[in-house]
C-alpha cells in the first residue's frame, strides 16, 4: 500500500512538472510611476479599458496612485509600447509601460522641480 501511494505521488509530480504546475515562473511585479521617471510631478496613472487604446480610442476606467505595487496578469505590445494588464481595487485594466517602473519610484514627492538635487553646487 505504501509503495502504491509513493508511486502515485511520483506520477502526480511528473504530470504537474510536465504541465508547468509545479514550476511556475514568479509573477511580474510593477509599480505605477506617475512621474515618468522623475520627469513630471507625481500624479495618479490612468487605468485603461484595453491595451494600446490611449485617449484616442480607449476609455479611462480608473486612476492608480503613484507608487502602487501591482502584479501583471499579461502583457501586450502596440506600436512599440508594452502594456500591462493589472487589477487595482477589483478593476481589471491596462497600464502603458512608460507609466510604470520595475522598482519603487524614488522621485521627490513634493518638489515641483525635480532633479535639482543632482545639479552642481556653485560657491
Amino acid at each position: 500500500m505504501t509503495k502504491l501511494l509513493l508511486l502515485l505521488l511520483v506520477i502526480s509530480e511528473v504530470i504537474l512538472a510536465a504541465c508547468g504546475g509545479a514550476s511556475k515562473e514568479p509573477a511580474l511585479v510593477i509599480y505605477t510611476d506617475g512621474t515618468r521617471g522623475c520627469k513630471e510631478q507625481p500624479k495618479p496613472v490612468t487605468l485603461w479599458d484595453r491595451a494600446g487604446a490611449g485617449a484616442a480610442h480607449g476609455r479611462g476606467i480608473g486612476k492608480v496612485p503613484h507608487g502602487t505595487k501591482l502584479k501583471v496578469g499579461q502583457t501586450e505590445e502596440f506600436f512599440g509600447v508594452r502594456y500591462y494588464q493589472v487589477v487595482y481595487e477589483g478593476q481589471r485594466g491596462w497600464l502603458p509601460e512608460n507609466y510604470t517602473s520595475n522598482t519603487r519610484p524614488l522621485c521627490p514627492q513634493s518638489s515641483i522641480l525635480t532633479g535639482l538635487d543632482q545639479l552642481p553646487v556653485i560657491v
